[in-house]
């Protein structure tokens, strides 16, 4: 496995993990716009 599948497996994991413990997708979105990823939640 390359590192940049690596590096999206791992990003997935902590999404989910944010998502399973209630974190709302309003406060996701600053640190994922962080990470250069943008769109895709809605509030």
């Amino acid at each position: 496995m390359n590192a940049y599948k690596r590096s999206e497996v791992a990003l997935v994991q902590v999404l989910q993990e944010a998502y399973v413990n209630g974190v709302s997708t309003r406060k996701m979105k600053r640190p994922t716009k962080q990470l250069g990823i943008e769109g895709g939640f809605r509030s």
